[in-house]
């Protein structure tokens, strides 16, 4: 399979509401804090011999690889040191143009964010850390130990009290849990209910309590 070219690179769209008010000339814009996922096309172009698999069954190799319903990394050398977050909405498409070729359009439905290759790696908590990014980080944040712990972040204080071994503070789907069927949700205390995220530029990080383990993925983030 080879990609086919040109090919539209398709940015995320602002989730903005427009609403109409009688009596008021101009809609009043409601921003919701949000962008959009993106739906990303590629086609690629088949070339087979007479000895290959038949289209119908190359067809139904790419269906069957690409099925899932869970956003999985995609990685392209057209957007170097990134990653996609994606899965497959609906089947490919072919259209055979002979015995010999056809075209595939497969439909990526992305996340608005593109991550840092090598930002979802596990790693120790610097003092502090940096964010080259203009986006703020939602970090997955891990913590092994016992009792009360307070996370201190840019002069923030996340609490967890009584904390039993371990638990993970995900920020990004705004949950505390020890593992994903056991939440821990009942420990946090955070500032306006919010989950500590790493702003552009320098930020300083400090856990207070008695732990033996304290690392993260940082998740760095840049808009697609």
């Amino acid at each position: 399979m080879h990609i086919n070219y040109p090919l539209e690179l398709i940015h995320p769209e602002a989730d903005v509401t427009s609403v109409s008010v009688p009596g008021v000339n101009g809609d009043i814009v409601q921003d919701n804090l949000r962008y959009k996922n993106i739906s990303q096309p590629i086609a690629f172009t088949i070339i087979r011999n007479d000895n290959s698999p038949s289209f119908q069954r190359i067809g139904r190799a790419i269906t069957n690889w690409v099925a899932g319903n869970d956003y999985v990394p995609l990685i392209s050398d057209l957007i170097p040191g990134y990653e996609w977050e994606a899965h497959v909405a609906a089947a490919p498409s072919m259209v055979v143009t002979n015995n010999h070729q056809a075209t595939v359009t497969i439909t990526f439905d992305c996340k608005p964010y593109l991550k840092r290759l090598g930002g979802q790696d596990w790693q120790p908590v610097p003092d502090t850390p940096t964010n080259l990014e203009r986006w703020s980080a939602q970090p997955l944040w891990h913590i092994q130990g016992k009792g009360n712990m307070v996370l201190t972040l840019n002069g923030d204080d996340y609490k967890l009290n009584g904390i039993d071994d371990e638990v993970y503070i995900d920020s990004e789907r705004s949950l505390v849990y020890k593992d994903l069927n056991d939440s821990r949700a009942g420990l946090a205390v955070f500032p306006n209910n919010g989950f500590p995220s790493l702003m552009p530029g320098d930020n300083t990080v400090k856990l207070t309590g008695e732990y033996s383990l304290f690392e993260y993925r940082p998740n760095w983030r840049c808009l697609a």
